[in-house]
Formats: structure tokens, sequence, C-alpha cells
């Protein structure tokens, strides 16, 4: 292992009392979910040809599919939003 990389400081999150945040935002998202899952065959047929079309061009701009940055990248820019989520 490189020695510069071990001194190196990294990201770290505090989850202290967000259980019973994470516990709300999952059940809103599985009420969203049931929303979007309620799509009419008709509609369901036209929505897929727009995401297709949509990730067709993205493609087509960025390139190619990257992978997920790495945040241990020395390239990498990690921040924080300070404040409540809403």
């Amino acid at each position: 292992m490189d020695p510069t990389q071990m001194d190196t400081p990294r990201p770290t999150l505090d989850t202290n009392g967000s259980m019973r945040g994470a516990h709300a935002r999952q059940k809103a998202w599985n009420r969203r979910l049931q929303t979007i899952l309620a799509i009419p065959k008709e509609d369901e047929a036209v929505i897929r040809k727009i995401l297709a079309a949509h990730r067709r061009r993205q493609t087509r701009k960025l390139g190619s599919r990257d992978e997920d940055p790495d945040p241990y990248d020395s390239s990498y820019i990690f921040y924080c939003l300070e404040g409540r989520r809403e």
C-alpha cells in the first residue's frame, strides 16, 4: 500500500439517530412505488420507449456507461450538504 494513501482522510457518514428517518423515507418510497407500479399497460409501453431513447442519447453523449466514481481517487470531490432534509 502506498504510504501517502494511509494518511488520506476517509469520508465518513454520521448515522446516529438516522434510523427513524430512514424508516419514514422507506415507507414514503414504498407508497410512491405503489403509485408508479399502477401504470396502465398502454402507458407503460410509451414510458419504456421514452426511457430507452433517453438512455441511448445519454450513452451517445457520455461515450460509454462509466462505473461509479471511486471516492478515494485523488480527483474525487466529496462534500456534505448542511441542514435538515425537508
